[in-house]
């Protein structure tokens, strides 16, 4: 299995929550969103088949938190880009705040909604 990374994005809008409540907000944020793909293998051929697997995303955002909470498993982001006029639907994320607490890994746990059509030349 590989995986290949299909878009780039980021923006510098947002925020976090937790249960419905903010718990921060977003300054900055940039995301890569990734395709798995399977190689499938069966004895009467000799190559594999290639098949798209399930599509995952990774980033970093800046933030300043409104409240200090111990981190739940997952929470919701809500990311928008100004520059482009564009906001995101909300998407269930991991957050890993490692050591410095205004810059965060995020993960999703499934698809990143994103419509090719929103993309406009800046």
């Amino acid at each position: 299995m590989h995986r290949e990374k299909l878009l780039h994005i980021s923006g510098d809008g947002g925020e976090v929550k937790f249960k419905g409540e903010t718990i921060a907000e977003i300054k900055k944020w940039d995301i890569s969103i990734y395709r798995k793909f399977i190689e499938v293998r069966n004895f009467e051929n000799k190559y594999p088949t290639i098949v798209p697997g399930i599509k995952s995303w990774e980033g970093l955002a800046y933030i300043k938190w409104n409240k200090h909470i111990l981190l739940p498993d997952k929470v919701q982001l809500k990311l928008s880009d100004s520059r482009r006029n564009i906001s995101y639907k909300e998407v269930e994320a991991i957050i890993d705040s490692g050591v410095d607490e205004t810059k965060v890994t995020i993960k999703g746990t499934g698809e990143f909604p994103i419509d090719p059509a929103i993309f406009k030349p800046l």
